[in-house]
This record gives structure tokens, C-alpha cells and sequence, in this order.
């Protein structure tokens, strides 16, 4: 084989890896109380709030490019760049490359009324100080525009489905070339690495597409042209971001009847994995394959531009599976879930039935059985009721027993089919320690 081929598909395999990004979310008091209590009409209020409070960010943003940031300093000596609302404000700054580590971007976004903010993390794949902070400030448009601009992407819906594709179509390509490449067949790689040149370059038509006019998209597209990594870094990026949350905003473009949005806190002191799966006449959104995937304990007090003065933030991590019912005439839908902590002691399974003929159910044991079919066809598993929370108890990784809630934000009758299955492994409102 020839060794540049093997050069080239290594090269475009790491760089995968290098623009997943890695989000963790701050919440504030009211809404960890509103977790807990599984109270999800404040929940929706707020996440209405949150959208208000961002939109004026991304105009500031898009009318003023870079010199809608101003350089600070935080509590902790960092020179942060930030825009800045009375209630809302995004935040980014760059991390040098050191010996042990590449450089790194992390890009935040906050609003006080929604109580929420997320911080996402991703690695640079160039060290040019300049060309981080252009970067910062593009990758910036993409945070907002990805994460918390739902009502500006509800407006070109039709181009967020665009790039949703663009985006399994590039991811599928990364994998394929991932096959090929410990296959060894020269043939397959060579196809391959051309595939995933295809997919890339529909991604990043898509993405420059979007950046915003003036001195701000000039300068943007000056680097895209000159750097084809910085090219591929905010593409990969800016697509990564949108994806995660671009299924909420193209459900009106898909003909399907129900969808569950299952969401899975975990406030432990350990990681927990979701592992396997199983459904009853569901898909995954997008009908992509299900990924195993770990939720790290990072229940912390977090630092944050704005210190102590809108009281305190904690910072979770949590996954999230978007389902939608196969077919549509009179067919409900069904999905259950199997979790396991990382020091495999403990396992939990779950699992929500929308039926288009009774109140939903709603299902969540200590249990890690062999078979999650098994587990969802079990009808001794279900409760005989219908509640809209229920709750067991698992051993929690400081050696005491922990509270598990399953709840959700209606039985029946959710607006466009949409039912949200939020769980909480531990107890939210649990005192903890600052880092």
C-alpha cells in the first residue's frame, strides 16, 4: 500500500476527531429546581426565555462582526472575549498549544432568564494567535446559531435540514473511510478519501453560505481560502453544533406523526454509559444508527465570565436521543434505554410508550438486564398507572443510595407530537464542590 495513502486517510481520521466538539452546560438555581421537581412547564418557559434572550446576540453579531466583542479579563486572569446583552452574553477564548496538548477554543453562551448556558470545548488545528481569535469570534456565530438561535433557524428551516444531511452525509463518509483503512485495501481507501472530499466540500458550501456579510466574512473567507484546515475546522465544527439540536427545528419538514426527545442528566459522582436500546415501531431521528454513549460525572460549581453575580451555576452533563415512530397511520411509538455506571456496579433501564389510543407510560427500574427487548415487552415491568413521574432508587458512587426520575412533559396530546423524557440519575439540587 502506499504509504502517502495511508498518510493522507490518518490525516483526515484525526481531524475527525478534532472537530467533535465537548459541551457541558451550566444551569442555574431555578432551573435545577425545576429539574428536580420535573416541573417541565417552568422548563419550557424557560427555554422560551432563552431563545429571547439570545436572538440579540446574533444580531449584534451578524451587524457588527468582531467589534461586537470586547476584550476582558475574568476573575480568573483570563482574557475572554465577549458580547454581552443585559441578559444574555457569549463568551470565547483561546487556549496556546503546549507540549502535551493542541491548541483549544472554548465558545460559552449564557441567559440569565433561561437559566442555562453552554460551554463547549474543541481543538484548533493551528497555532497562529490571529487566526484563533477570528476563529473564536466565527465559531462564536456558530455556537449561537447552533445552540440557542432556535427561533432565527425556525425561520430557514429548510436550509438547517440542508445541512443536517450534509452532516450524516460527512460523518457517514468519515466512518467508511475508517472501514477502509483497517481493511487495507488500497482501492477502497483511494474511494474513500475521494467520498469524504465530496461530503467536505458540501459542508463547507453550506457553512460559508451562512457566516455573515462585511469586514467580519471577508476576513473569514480570507483564511478559508489560504488555510484549508481552518476551512475544515469551522465547517466540521459549525455543522457538529447545529446537528445537535437542528432535529428540533426540522421536525416540520419530516412526515411523522411522534417523536421522543429522551435526555439523560447525570449528577453522580461516576460516569454512566448508555449502552444498548430497543423500540417499537421508532427510528432514530434521521435515521442514524444508535452510538453508545457516556455521560461523565461533571457535577462542579463552574467558573464563569460573569463570577458570582448571578448566584450560582452548576455544571452537568447530560446525552440526548431524539426517536420518531416509523410509520404513521394509527401507530404509536416506544423506545427503552439501558444504562450502566462506568465501575459496572449499578444499572438502570427505562423505557416511554406514546400509543396514539391511551395516556402514555412511562418506565424506569433498577435493573440491567441481558435483553432490553425483553425488558420493554415485560408488562410486569410497567406501572399500572399512568403518572407523568416515576422514580426508583440505584447505590450512588459516595457509597449511599441515589434518586432516579424519569418524568415527562405530557401524556397526551403534546404539541406536534413532540414528548419530552427528561432523567435525572441523582438528585439535582445535591450540595457540591467548586473546582
Amino acid at each position: 500500500m502506499s504509504s502517502s495513502l495511508e498518510k493522507e486517510a490518518d490525516e483526515l481520521l484525526a481531524q475527525f476527531q478534532d472537530v467533535k466538539p465537548d459541551t457541558s452546560y451550566l444551569l442555574n438555581e431555578k432551573r435545577i429546581n425545576a429539574l428536580e421537581a420535573c416541573d417541565h412547564g417552568v422548563l419550557a418557559s424557560m427555554d422560551d426565555e432563552l431563545v429571547k434572550d439570545s436572538e440579540p446576540l446574533y444580531t449584534m453579531i451578524t451587524d457588527q462582526g468582531e467589534n461586537a466583542f470586547n476584550k476582558i479579563q475574568d476573575e480568573h486572569g483570563r482574557d475572554v472575549y465577549i458580547c454581552a446583552t443585559k441578559h444574555a452574553a457569549l463568551w470565547v477564548y483561546a487556549n496556546d498549544s503546549t507540549a502535551d496538548k493542541p491548541a483549544s477554543l472554548e465558545i460559552g453562551v449564557m441567559s440569565a432568564n433561561g437559566g442555562q448556558a453552554s460551554s463547549t470545548i474543541v481543538d484548533a488545528l493551528w497555532d497562529q494567535k490571529d487566526h484563533i481569535i477570528i476563529g473564536s469570534l466565527a465559531l462564536g456565530i456558530g455556537a449561537v446559531v447552533g445552540k440557542q438561535i432556535t427561533a432565527a433557524l425556525t425561520k430557514k428551516a429548510a436550509e438547517a435540514a440542508e445541512i443536517v444531511a450534509a452532516g450524516l452525509a460527512r460523518d457517514d463518509a468519515y466512518k467508511i473511510l475508517s472501514a477502509a483503512r483497517k481493511n487495507g485495501d488500497p482501492g477502497k481507501i483511494k474511494s474513500a478519501i475521494q467520498r469524504l472530499g465530496d461530503a467536505r466540500k458540501t459542508v463547507d458550501k453550506l457553512w460559508m453560505k451562512n457566516i455573515p456579510k462585511g469586514g467580519m466574512g471577508e476576513k473569514i473567507m480570507q483564511l478559508a481560502t489560504k488555510y484549508p484546515k481552518f476551512s475544515g475546522f469551522l465547517g466540521g465544527t459549525i455543522v457538529s453544533i447545529v446537528m445537535t439540536i437542528a432535529f428540533e427545528i426540522i421536525w416540520h419538514y419530516i412526515n411523522k406523526d411522534l417523536f421522543i426527545s429522551a435526555r439523560i442528566y447525570n449528577w453522580d459522582t461516576r460516569a454512566w454509559e448508555i449502552d444498548d436500546w430497543y423500540h417499537d415501531n421508532g427510528i432514530l431521528v434521521g435515521d442514524v444508527a444508535f452510538e453508545k454513549k457516556q455521560i461523565p460525572a461533571a457535577v462542579k460549581t463552574q467558573p464563569t465570565p460573569w463570577g458570582d453575580r448571578l448566584g450560582t451555576w452548576k455544571s452537568v452533563k447530560f446525552v440526548e436521543y431524539s426517536f420518531q415512530n416509523s410509520f404513521t397511520i394509527l401507530d404509536g411509538i416506544g423506545i427503552a434505554l439501558r444504562a450502566r455506571s462506568v465501575d459496572g456496579k449499578n444499572g438502570i433501564a427505562m423505557g416511554y410508550l406514546c400509543s396514539f389510543t391511551k395516556s402514555n407510560q412511562l418506565i424506569i427500574r433498577e435493573s440491567y438486564p441481558g435483553s432490553i427487548k425483553d425488558f420493554y415487552w415485560d408488562n410486569n415491568n410497567w406501572p399500572s398507572e399512568r403518572p407523568t413521574k416515576v422514580e426508583c432508587e440505584t447505590d450512588g458512587g459516595d457509597g449511599g443510595r441515589i434518586k432516579v426520575t424519569a418524568s415527562t412533559n405530557a401524556l397526551n396530546g403534546a404539541k406536534e407530537g413532540k414528548y419530552d423524557f427528561v432523567v435525572n440519575i441523582g438528585n439535582p439540587g445535591r450540595k457540591v464542590e467548586g473546582r
